[in-house]
C-alpha cells in the first residue's frame, strides 16, 4: 500500500518514471491489487508509452474484467495514442513544408510559455485539492446534520 501512495506522489510531481517504478514494485508486492495496474498504467501513458499502458491495463483486466476504472483508462489511452500520432505526423508535415520554403521547424514551445503552462498545473493540481477537502467537509457536515435530524426526531417522541 505504501508503494502505490509513493506513485501517486511523484504522479503529482510528474516524476513519471518514479511513479512507475513504485507502481511496479506494488503489483510485484500483490499482483491483485487493482490500484498498481492503474496507476503504472498512467505512468506509461505519460510517458508516451502506450503499448505498455494498454499491456499493463489488460493484466489488470485479467484480475478483474469489469473494473470500470480500467476501462474507461483502456479508452482514454487508446484515444490519447491516436492524438499522438495525429499530431506527430502534423508536426513532421509542417517540419517539411518549414524546410522547403528555407524556414527551421521549432517543434518546442517558448521557454515562457512553457513555464507558465508548468505554472498552470501546479495551481490546477492545488485548486483541486482544495476542492477536494471543501467538498469532502460539506458532505461530512450534511452527514452530521441528518444524524443531528434524526436523533432530534427521536427525542421528540420520546414521553
Amino acid at each position: 500500500m505504501f508503494r502505490i501512495m509513493c506513485s501517486a506522489c511523484y504522479g503529482g510531481k510528474k516524476d513519471w518514471a518514479a511513479a512507475a517504478r513504485d507502481a511496479k514494485e506494488c503489483i510485484k508486492v500483490n499482483p491483485a491489487f487493482i490500484k498498481g495496474y492503474y496507476r503504472l498504467a498512467n505512468a506509461q501513458s505519460e510517458q508516451n508509452e502506450f503499448d505498455a499502458a494498454l499491456a499493463t491495463i489488460k493484466q489488470g483486466l485479467a484480475i478483474e474484467p469489469d473494473n470500470p476504472q480500467l476501462q474507461k483508462q483502456m479508452k482514454q489511452i487508446k484515444a490519447k495514442r491516436s492524438s499522438t500520432k495525429r499530431a506527430e505526423s502534423a508536426a513532421a508535415s509542417n517540419a517539411n513544408a518549414s524546410a522547403v520554403r528555407g524556414i527551421p521547424y521549432r517543434a518546442n514551445l517558448d521557454s515562457s510559455i512553457s513555464k507558465e503552462v508548468n505554472d498552470l498545473q501546479e495551481q490546477l493540481i492545488s485548486t483541486t485539492k482544495e476542492y477536494r477537502a471543501v467538498k469532502a467537509n460539506i458532505m461530512r457536515a450534511q452527514k452530521e446534520k441528518r444524524s443531528n435530524e434524526l436523533t432530534k426526531v427521536e427525542l421528540e417522541k420520546l414521553p
